[in-house]
């Protein structure tokens, strides 16, 4: 059996609980249903962009490469760039995969002495260079790019929602899970947030909302919120007013993915990148050093905010909450069994922009591939379902009236 249909077999099995969608419909359809209540605080685009306008940056290994092409399930159209270890390879994947728009580059795994290391593991630097490379070979062709790890789903629903607040000539990095103090997701994190962004509704403040603020700056400024940064975000506005000399630490987490806008990019130049990679020693993974480079290169990482506008921040997080793991994992699942008649639960299949599968949890990344086109399918099947709960107008009324 080849790779190919190994994955499509598995898919086949993985996607069969999605495919229940259709069914529930017509349950609900018939016998009438109390609507889930959706807090969408996220409007709808004015204008939903195609995914032409898209690029995707990402960085495997010959051992991953199923999971870096099951990222096919949510970037249909998409122009890739995907990062290998394997240079004899790299001919072959660009001539056989070309038809999904993807190009293959290589670069080695790093094989100097743990005190030289740029990052922890050896494909952490080819990680760190997938979005300038990208860059580098697609050019201003594109308005966003996405950038994860080789397991990173995006769901395009959030993302379109959220990318349509900005605007892509404008140099954004975005992302609401970012590192600090050697944790993520953390609120306590330097950046910025939107600008327009009303502080004044923030239910919570970044050093109250786990007990686990940083003393020092606790210390200085215990009331610390990200201040809006118009019209992008700079280093300077990331920082707060107490300490101006910030620094970023790890940055944005790889897993749950990062945003770039073109303008953003087009800043970001190849070799300036590479020179910058190559003074940072010892960072936590590729997305440290490519947080450290945007950092020094003067910006800083904007927090759409939007979790802290609820009670619980961290239920409310875009890229990959880690609160709502269990059921974005099959969505339109936990719908049928009834745990998804919570507002948190129905937030956050409107508007969630990442999902990080870690694919070494499964028994094999071909299986975890599989998993990959099961998350978009039931998420689809889940968007389109609550849009049927929500259409009270053309319902039928309930039997007996």
């Amino acid at each position: 059996m080849t790779y190919d249909s190994q994955v499509h077999q598995l898919a086949v099995t993985a996607m069969a609980a999605s495919l229940r969608w259709q069914q529930l419909i017509i349950l609900f359809w018939v016998y009438g249903a109390v609507s889930l209540v959706s807090a969408a605080y996220i409007e709808s685009e004015s204008e939903v962009l195609p995914n032409d306008e898209f690029v995707v940056a990402l960085a495997s290994a010959t051992t991953r490469l199923s999971l870096a092409q099951a990222t096919r399930s949510y970037r249909a159209g998409m122009q890739t760039l995907i990062m290998t270890d394997n240079e004899t390879m790299v001919p072959f994947l660009n001539t056989v995969y070309s038809k999904y728009r993807e190009v293959y580059k290589y670069h080695p795994d790093e094989h100097t002495v743990a005190e030289k290391m740029h990052a922890k593991n050896p494909g952490d630097y080819r990680a760190a260079l997938a979005p300038f490379a990208a860059h580098l070979h697609f050019g201003d062709t594109y308005k966003w790019m996405l950038y994860g790890d080789d397991d990173t789903v995006f769901f395009m629903p959030g993302v379109r929602k959220l990318v349509a607040q900005f605007d892509h000539n404008l140099p954004f990095a975005l992302s609401d899970n970012l590192w600090y103090d050697s944790n993520h997701p953390r609120l306590e994190a330097f950046r910025c947030l939107p600008c327009g962004f009303n502080t004044s509704a923030v239910r919570t403040t970044s050093a109250e909302q786990n007990g686990t603020a940083n003393a020092t700056t606790a210390a200085k400024d215990p009331f610390f919120i990200p201040r809006p940064a118009c019209p992008f975000c700079s280093r300077t506005d990331a920082c707060p007013p107490s300490e101006p000399d910030c620094t970023i630490g790890g940055g944005a987490h790889g897993g749950a993915g990062m945003i770039f806008s073109v303008g953003l990019m087009r800043k970001l130049l190849y070799d300036d990148m590479v020179a910058c990679m190559e003074r940072i020693y010892h960072c936590s993974g590729g997305d440290c050093l490519v947080s450290q480079c945007i950092w020094r290169a003067g910006y800083g990482f904007t927090d759409p905010g939007i979790s802290l506008l609820y009670d619980d921040p961290y239920a409310h997080i875009l890229f990959d909450s880690l609160a709502s793991r269990w059921f974005l994992r099959n969505p339109i699942e936990q719908i049928y069994l009834g745990n998804c008649n919570s507002e948190v639960c129905s937030y956050l299949v409107r508007n969630a922009v990442s999902f990080h599968l870690r694919g070494k949890s499964y028994p094999s990344f071909p299986k975890a591939a599989a998993a990959m086109f099961g998350i978009v399918e039931s998420h689809a099947a889940a968007v389109e379902f609550l849009d049927v709960l929500e259409d009270t107008e053309s319902r039928p009324p309930p039997r007996g009236t």
